[in-house]
């Protein structure tokens, strides 16, 4: 469906944590069924940004998924083809890497574990 594999740590969460809908913002999108991100599941949000892109002739990079949404087209996304997993900032299919030093899946989730706004919904 996707074309590669999903981040082990982020199919952790899926797998232990919940199907998505936790975290902060709108939550991490869910796999299938439950929340759904303005582009649907996590599938159809990396599929529907593939789209986007070349509409917009702006081409979304493979790999780039869009796992967290904030609201208002804006997204946390994580290279998932890059061995430490940097995550992006994506506001309106622009991409910017998250602070200026590299930011990986790892510490992006254990922060969101250590906030006290983390919750399950």
């Amino acid at each position: 469906m996707l074309g590669f594999s999903l981040p082990v740590l982020l199919k952790k969460y899926y797998l232990e944590v919940a199907n998505g809908g936790f975290g902060p913002g709108l939550g991490v999108i869910r796999l299938e069924g439950g929340y759904r991100s303005d582009l649907g599941n996590l599938v159809e949000s990396y599929q529907a940004l593939q789209r986007d892109g070349e509409f917009l002739k702006q081409e979304w990079p493979v790999g780039m998924l869009p796992f967290c949404e904030w609201g208002c087209t804006v997204y946390s996304c994580v290279d998932s083809l890059h061995s430490e997993y940097p995550v992006y900032h994506c506001e309106s299919l622009k991409l910017q890497k998250v602070e200026l030093t590299l930011q990986r899946l790892s510490r992006t989730l254990a922060r969101w574990d250590a906030s006290p706004g983390f919750e399950l919904r």
